[in-house]
């Protein structure tokens, strides 16, 4: 396996970002290494920058139950994106999420 475009990436990173990565669970050090740079995901497979492609056991840690770049939930992100990304004050959308999660779980009664 390849991993150059990565390690260069890596040795960047190191300059500008403490450890070379955003948090200490990217910095391979129970693993040895160096971190692999990731470009883009497709359904359970992710693709790093040299061209490697890898089967996603991890998935963000849980919150891509449906994947990578679904394409049902990327049509809704960009019909939402039309209206605006944040407002800094309520919203109908908010309000609606929220009646959401309460009514699916009896020991919720309020969200923030």
């Amino acid at each position: 396996m390849h991993i150059e475009k990565s390690k260069k990436l890596y040795e960047q990173a190191c300059k500008v970002i403490p450890a070379g990565v955003s948090s200490p669970v990217r910095a391979f050090k129970a693993v040895g290494g160096n971190p692999i740079y990731m470009k883009s995901g497709q359904g359970p497979f992710i693709h790093d920058v040299d061209g490697n492609q890898y089967l996603d056991f991890v998935m963000s840690w849980g919150p891509l139950i449906h994947g990578h770049a679904n394409q049902k939930i990327i049509q809704k992100i960009i019909e939402a994106a039309h209206n605006g990304t944040s407002f800094g004050t309520p919203c109908e959308d908010e309000l609606n999420l929220a009646r959401f999660i309460v009514d699916s779980y009896k020991s919720i009664d309020q969200v923030r």
